[in-house]
């Protein structure tokens, strides 16, 4: 039972990340110059580069990068509460 509720927190946390990172890049085109503009379209990546394997048979490419913004934490934190709330 336990396994289940952490692969339920995993896809809480990761669905609130994309959903507020979604709703920060809309959000950050349409309100007009200002603070809360440049506080939406502000973003800090963590992750590293493409890396490319070339065999002679089979090519292989492995990069992971993540963009975090401030309503993608927001998102993640309501996540968060959402599953305590409802799962514990």
């Amino acid at each position: 039972m336990r396994r289940d509720k952490l692969t339920v927190l995993f896809i809480a946390i990761v669905t609130g990340a994309v959903i507020g990172g979604l709703v920060g890049s809309i959000l950050a085109h349409i309100l007009p110059p200002g603070v809360m503009k440049t506080l939406l379209q502000k973003s800090v990546t963590i992750g590293f580069d493409p890396a490319k394997v070339s065999l002679y048979v089979v090519s292989l490419t492995l990069g992971l990068k993540l963009y975090i913004n401030f309503l993608s934490i927001i998102g993640i934190f309501v996540a968060v509460y959402y599953f305590k709330w409802w799962y514990l």
